[in-house]
C-alpha cells in the first residue's frame, strides 16, 4: 500500500461531564469510604507487623537473610548461627516495607478527607 493512499482517522475526542450529586449511586460514595477504611487498617495492621518482626530479631532485617531458628519461647528467638551462614537483609528493605504502607495510609486519610468534603465534584449549576 502506498503513503499517499492511507487514510487517516480523525482524532477521538472524549469529554468527562459532571454529573449532579444525585445522580451519582450511594453505593459508589459507600465503597469509596469502605475502601479507604480498608487501607488505613492493613496499612497500619502491614507496618505493625513489619515492626515487630524487626523488633524480634534484634533490629535487623531478616528479608533476604536466611537464618536457622532454634526456638521462640515467650517472644525470644533462638537462632543458630553456628550451622548456617546468614548475612542480614540490608536494613532499607524493611524500612521500605515498613514506611511504604505508612505512606499508603496518609494518602488513604487525606483522600477520603477530600472525598468526604468534595464528594459532589464542584458546584451544581443553580439555574
Amino acid at each position: 500500500m502506498e503513503t499517499s493512499k492511507r487514510m487517516l482517522k480523525p482524532p477521538i475526542k472524549i469529554s468527562i461531564l459532571e454529573k449532579h450529586e444525585s445522580e451519582v449511586s450511594y453505593c459508589w460514595k459507600a465503597l469509596m469510604i469502605f475502601s479507604y477504611v480498608i487501607i488505613l487498617i492493613s496499612g497500619i495492621a502491614s507496618s505493625l507487623a513489619i515492626g515487630s518482626v524487626v523488633k524480634m530479631f534484634g533490629n535487623e532485617c531478616v528479608l533476604y537473610s536466611s537464618p536457622t531458628l532454634l526456638s521462640v519461647v515467650n517472644k525470644s528467638i533462638s537462632i543458630d548461627t553456628s550451622s548456617t551462614e546468614f548475612y542480614w537483609g540490608a536494613m532499607s528493605y524493611c524500612n521500605f516495607c515498613q514506611f511504604c504502607p505508612v505512606a499508603s495510609v496518609i494518602f488513604a486519610g487525606i483522600w477520603g478527607v477530600l472525598f468526604v468534603m468534595c464528594g459532589r465534584g464542584g458546584n451544581p449549576d443553580s439555574k
